[in-house]
């Protein structure tokens, strides 16, 4: 296989479409593939919940160095029905 310039990758990879469900095409790329995208989907994940987090874990760590007894537990309302 020869390999491209630059210029030419570029020109080939904005006109080149070739469509395929043969799973002879990728079964050298599944393995790595399946790795790579379910790893970047857990990091992702794990990004967004610690930007969920980040504003309370000040309060958390200040809120453990002296312990407080006049916090209530979170109450949870329940329908019956």
């Amino acid at each position: 296989m020869e390999r491209l310039g630059v210029l030419a990758s570029l020109h080939d990879l904005s006109t080149r479409r070739v469509v395929t469900h043969d799973i002879a095409q990728w079964q050298e790329e599944i393995a790595w593939m399946s790795l790579s995208f379910s790893v970047a989907m857990w990091w992702s994940l794990s990004l967004c919940a610690f930007g969920l987090v980040q504003d309370r874990l000040p309060r958390y760590r200040a809120g453990s160095a002296n312990s407080n007894p006049a916090r209530r537990p979170l109450s949870v309302p329940v329908r019956a029905g």
